[in-house]
């Protein structure tokens, strides 16, 4: 069975251009994997025709998408490596690394005291 709509929902066709963009691909290249014109994936890209779910299916697989998570416009995805992240999971990594980098700094401060102060102990000793 064929399910076949318009896509008209513009969060989702944004996810997939951005997410084409960031794995550096040209619809061109998108279209030569699907075995389509570049014109008839522009236009489903853009949300002009109607295409079927098989498609789009393809379209994330091509791009390292999960559909289920593209269709909850709560969820900004990008990929990198291969990984699926959503904007929201990013930023929360991106400040937990942020305030481990910072204690990461202190420790390596404390450990240099230290360092130069066992040095010190033990040139005295010698």
């Amino acid at each position: 069975m064929e399910i076949s709509y318009k896509m008209s929902n513009e969060s989702l066709l944004k996810k997939i251009k951005k997410a084409r963009i960031l794995k550096e691909l040209k619809q061109k290249d998108i279209a030569k994997k699907l075995n389509v014109s570049i014109p008839t994936y522009s236009r489903f890209e853009r949300g002009i025709t109607k295409t079927d779910y098989n498609l789009i299916k393809e379209v994330c697989s091509i791009l390292d998408l999960d559909f289920y998570s593209l269709e909850n416009d709560d969820v900004d995805i990008f990929s990198e490596d291969g990984i699926t992240y959503d904007t929201k999971t990013s930023l929360e990594i991106s400040s937990q690394l942020k305030t481990l980098i910072i204690l990461l700094e202190k420790q390596q401060q404390t450990n240099a005291i230290i360092l130069k102060n066992l040095k010190s102990f033990t040139s005295k000793k010698s």
